[in-house]
């Protein structure tokens, strides 16, 4: 994959032949079927793009199994940042505001594993899109009558795995999942509603205010940009690492995947987060940096 670059093509029989080299032969037309019916329209081999009357965003397929998209809508997030981190936990899967290099970005990621729930993974997005918008979104699709309960499906995906406890317990609110990062487990806590299953492990028990919550806040909108499959959000003021699975998706295969990312995201990003919030000097010098507009005219001057 170390040339996935050079399979940028305007001609389209060239693309296919570079996509075929990537995915497989015998993938790609399955692939390029569920990117188009999910609303993509592919410009190169690995990249595309999902238009709406609402937003413009970019899907790029990576190296890594994982369709990245991207949308752009200005230079700062119509909401506080607090309030965006907010927002972000109360939507599907991993979408998110986030901050780019340059501009506020609606964010998501889902993978090309699994082509048949494709459509219905990029549909979600688009409607995730949407709402962070402000449009009003209407989603009629039921899930089918004999659809097992998340409950149900999370306990036979666990013992369809063969986990025992060193890797998976069940508690009051749900399980507490134990991915392993270098051979060390970390807790992830699996937590069941009655429609989905919200994969969540917490970074800062308790949001800060003043200097450090503006930093914090700021911080970990620019992280939602770089993680992959799930996001940072508050959620009852705790910031975590999340991301939520519809029914369809509460498998094996997913519940691996997606418990390792949480983990392997706050694993990665909470020492940093956590140097903000305990710390108010780095605090303030991270706000005269990216902020500041954020300090009063005396800390400025400090």
């Amino acid at each position: 994959m170390g040339d996935i670059d050079s399979l940028n093509s305007s001609d389209s029989t060239t693309a296919t032949d570079a996509v075929s080299r990537w995915l497989g032969a015998s993938r790609t037309e399955q692939v390029r079927e569920a990117l188009s019916r999910g609303g993509v329209q592919m410009q190169s081999a690995h990249v595309g793009e999902l238009k709406t009357s609402h937003f413009k965003a970019t899907v790029t397929l990576e190296a890594d199994d994982t369709v990245r998209i991207r949308a752009a809508f200005g230079s700062d997030i119509p909401v506080s940042d607090s309030a965006a981190l907010e927002a972000s936990a109360s939507l599907p899967g991993n979408a998110r505001f986030a901050m780019g290099r340059h501009r506020a970005q609606l964010a998501a990621e889902t993978r090309l594993n699994g082509v048949a729930h494709l459509p219905e993974s990029l549909r979600e997005i688009r409607r995730s899109f949407s709402r962070m918008l402000g449009r009003r979104v209407r989603h009629t699709k039921k899930e089918p009558e004999d659809r097992l309960s998340p409950a149900v499906a999370v306990k036979a995906a666990i013992d369809e795995s063969g986990w025992d406890e060193d890797r998976a317990i069940e508690t009051d609110a749900g399980w507490e999942l134990r991915p392993r990062l270098n051979g060390q487990a970390v807790p992830v806590e699996l937590v069941l509603d009655v429609e989905n299953v919200h994969l969540r492990r917490t970074i800062i028990n308790e949001m800060p205010s003043g200097n450090a919550g503006s930093a914090v806040a700021h911080q970990a909108l620019s992280m939602n940009d770089r993680l992959r499959g799930c996001r940072l959000a508050v959620l009852d003021r705790r910031l975590v690492a999340e991301c939520t699975l519809r029914p369809s998706l509460i498998n094996i295969e997913w519940l691996i995947w997606s418990s390792t990312t949480v983990a392997a995201a706050a694993r990665s990003v909470g020492p940093e987060i956590r140097l903000l919030a305990e710390n108010a000097d780095i605090a303030r010098q991270y706000l005269k940096m990216f902020l500041p507009y954020e300090l009063s005219a005396t800390e400025q001057e400090q």
